[in-house]
């Protein structure tokens, strides 16, 4: 890969012929036609067989050693249509619609495909999955978690292998054998933390390898020894599943390849001195609290802490005795149980603020996590030193070829291009909506808010209507559950806990008055299907419990409702104590309080405020992501040219 590109920010110039043939519409539904005739014919003759097809393509595109996507003829892309659904319709009975194969050749060109819930995104992926597996150097398809990459390896390897094409998946605790197994197949599966995490291992190993003594590596190839044996083979071609979560808002969280000693940390004392500490300290007098979960100390905070002189000067310290009360009142002030962490088998594990997953393999940095497992009475463990790192934004813009598709890619058209290099493709869906919004409720606490909720739950309930109540947090999950079943509401709850059960969870939320709590719904991959009762009711009703900080997730909880074409509908309820209200627009909470009848403020207004703080939120996000990267490539930059002096350097780490 060419290094001064690797590190040039703006990829738009790669992205906009890309973009040009991809508006062609004219071109690509002749694309498409085609296809299906060649589809047909093979499906007539019951003799042929698909690998030989594929083998032809296969030669027809190694021919051409251009790798640009757009080096790929329309002829080339119609026989692979017309392979792919004739192994579909073998396998699974299924002929795709022409809003997959649209997003399916939108991937196949380099392009992010925005397509709506419930329009078949998985079987989509498989056409751009077979095309570029084709040139031989693997496929990564990323998922946004490893349940995920199992389901649909699961689904799609009877496809692919009566395509003539090998496939493997990815998942945590494989032997590195299997895992070597899995990525030599044409097709990988896996999430996108444990593709990062494999490549990091190898680069790490290579250096390792590269770091030692003299003459050893050339004593190894002597031997026939492998002196790098890596997981993987290299960067090729990915195609991102919600593509959105995974190259934008988890974008900042670096990968970060951690080591530590096992055991109780050595400075355990001090992190439970700091807790004791900042039960004593008083906000606005002793420390300051800003957006970002930031704690800052005052000039009275940092006397504060440093008369206590028998910790400040204590032997065991690993960074400023000050540093070890700020992350305590951190875990105390800024950080929630069951919001921003659960404790499970005695262990603090992170929950995806977009998601709602829970993270088992994810820990914070600076004393933070520390500072946590003091708070819960947990034991205080080492923390971990880095061994290896890398920016999710450098680890994809190194792939040679990159796309994906998403549900809510509107609005990060330009970062998406700018960034990656890969348009923005919306598809149209196959039939207009039927979604009724109904105007937002608002309220003065959360107390109210919750009530509102259960009233209305029951009242579609009783009308035979499913009903799905999307929160933010387990806690206010497991609240609005306990409600219902203090009335006796039967109702199911998936929040994030869970993951392999969630199909049969969410399988059960379009029965009619089916009642679902769930904490995010982002990366789900599973519709929710309607039963015939509850389609003839009115279909399902979305609540949206508290509006996000970033639109798209809302977005995608209200997609949940009238999929397809199906009837639905769906409620946004507002309250004054709302994170996003108290964070960044105080002044909805003076006029809700100031209102003496509610009845008569329009939600409308407040909720279009709030929607204008959502993209000033989103745009802020956005310039931080690119902020981070231009940082980042600064840094890499410096090192290649002290590399320069050592060949044997790893850059990629």
């Amino acid at each position: 890969m060419n290094q001064v590109d690797s590190f040039a920010i703006d990829r738009s110039s790669r992205a906009k012929p890309i973009a040009r043939r991809l508006r062609d519409t004219n071109r690509l539904q002749a694309t498409i036609s085609q296809g299906r005739e060649l589809a047909m014919a093979m499906s007539a003759d019951a003799s042929t067989e698909l690998p030989i097809h594929t083998h032809r393509l296969r030669s027809s595109i190694r021919a051409n050693r251009d790798p640009s996507p757009l080096a790929l003829t329309d002829d080339q892309l119609s026989l692979a249509i017309g392979i792919v659904q004739s192994a579909i319709t073998r396998v699974i009975t299924h002929e795709l619609f022409d809003v997959q194969w649209q997003a399916g050749l939108v991937m196949s060109l380099g392009g992010i495909a925005e397509m709506q819930t419930g329009e078949g995104k998985t079987l989509a992926g498989v056409l751009p999955a077979f095309i570029h597996a084709l040139r031989g150097s693997g496929v990564h398809v990323v998922t946004p978690n490893s349940y995920l990459a199992r389901r649909d390896h699961e689904q799609l390897k009877p496809v692919l292998t009566a395509c003539g094409l090998s496939c493997g998946v990815i998942v945590d605790n494989q032997t590195d054998e299997q895992a070597r197994a899995a990525y030599a197949a044409d097709v990988t599966y896996g999430s996108a933390h444990t593709f990062g995490f494999d490549y990091l291992r190898d680069q790490l190993q290579r250096r390792q390898a590269m770091a030692g003594p003299l003459g050893a590596r050339f004593l190894s190839e002597l031997r026939g020894q492998n002196v790098f044996p890596a997981r993987g083979r290299g960067l090729a071609a990915a195609i991102v599943d919600e593509a959105d979560d995974v190259l934008l808002d988890d974008a900042v969280s670096p990968l970060i390849l951690s080591g530590g000693v096992p055991g109780e940390a050595v400075d355990a004392e001090l992190h439970q001195r700091a807790l004791q500490l900042v039960d004593e300290l008083q906000i606005n007098v002793d420390f300051l609290l800003s957006t970002g979960r930031r704690v800052e100390l005052t000039n009275t905070g940092f006397e504060r802490v440093y008369n206590d002189t028998q910790s400040a000067a204590h032997r065991q310290l690993l960074r400023p005795w000050h540093e070890y009360v700020v992350a305590a009142l951190q875990a105390a002030h800024c950080y929630q149980r069951d919001v921003h962490y659960i404790v499970r088998d005695s262990e603090i594990a992170l929950i995806d603020g977009s998601t709602g997953r829970v993270f088992t393999d994810r820990s914070w940095s600076g004393g933070l996590h520390q500072a946590v497992q003091a708070r819960e009475g947990l034991t205080v463990r080492s923390e971990s030193s880095t061994l290896a790192r890398i920016t999710k934004q450098r680890y994809f813009r190194s792939y040679q070829f990159l796309s994906g598709m998403t549900g809510t890619a509107d609005q990060c058209q330009r970062e998406f291009q700018c960034v990656y290099g890969t348009p923005v493709i919306a598809i149209a869906p196959r039939f207009p909506s039927r979604r009724f919004i109904a105007s937002p409720s608002v309220t003065r606490s959360t107390n109210e808010k919750h009530a509102g909720i259960i009233a209305e739950t029951i009242a579609m309930s009783e009308s035979n209507r499913p009903v799905l109540i999307g929160t933010h947090s387990v806690s206010e999950s497991q609240a609005i559950a306990a409600r219902l079943h203090e009335l006796g509401v039967t109702c199911e709850l998936l929040n994030g806990i869970q993951d392999a059960d969630e199909a049969s969870v969410i399988a059960r939320a379009g029965r009619a008055s089916a009642i679902t709590v769930a904490t995010h719904l982002a990366g789900r991959g599973t519709d929710i299907r309607l039963d015939e009762l509850a389609m003839a009711s009115g279909g399902l009703h979305v609540i949206v419990s508290q509006m996000h900080t970033i639109e798209r997730v809302d977005r995608q909880l209200i997609g949940r409702a009238a999929r397809c074409g199906d009837p639905g509908s769906c409620r946004i309820f507002i309250a004054a104590d709302d994170p996003l209200i108290v964070d960044h627009a105080p002044w909805i909470a003076r006029h809700l309080h100031r209102s003496a009848d509610l009845a008569s403020v329009r939600g409308a207004d407040q909720y279009r405020q709030l929607c204008t703080i959502q993209a000033r939120r989103q745009r802020d996000a956005s310039a931080w992501r690119m902020q981070l990267l231009s940082s980042d490539q600064r840094e890499q930059s410096i090192f290649l040219r002290s590399s320069e002096k050592s060949p044997d350097a790893c850059w990629a780490i």
